[in-house]
C-alpha cells in the first residue's frame, strides 16, 4: 500500500475495503481477515490524521484572526487619542 495517499485516494480505499462483502468476496483464511482489518484501521488512521491537520490549520487561522481583533480593540483608543492630541496641537498653529 501507498504510504503518501490523499484524502481522496484514502476515502477509495476506505470504500473499496468496506465494499469487500458487498461483492460477494471472502476471506481465505484467517490471515487473509486479520490482514484486510489491518489496512481498514491503517486507512481510518491516515483518515482521522488528516482532518485533525485540516483542524490544526483552522485552529492556527483562528489564533491569527483573534490576534488581529484584539490588537485592533487595543489601538483604537490610543489612536483616538493621538488624533485628538494632534488635532489639538495643529488647531495651537
Amino acid at each position: 500500500m501507498d504510504i503518501d495517499l490523499r484524502e481522496k485516494d484514502i476515502d477509495a480505499e476506505l470504500d473499496k475495503l468496506a465494499t469487500f462483502y458487498e461483492s460477494g468476496g471472502g476471506y481465505g483464511d484467517l490471515d487473509a481477515e486479520m490482514e484486510h482489518q489491518r489496512k481498514f484501521r491503517l486507512l481510518i488512521h491516515r483518515k482521522e490524521h488528516e482532518v485533525r491537520r485540516f483542524n490544526s490549520r483552522i485552529t492556527v487561522f483562528n489564533i491569527a484572526l483573534t490576534l488581529n481583533n484584539i490588537s485592533l480593540v487595543v489601538y483604537q483608543p490610543f489612536y483616538k487619542v493621538l488624533m485628538s492630541g494632534i488635532c489639538n496641537a495643529l488647531e495651537r498653529v
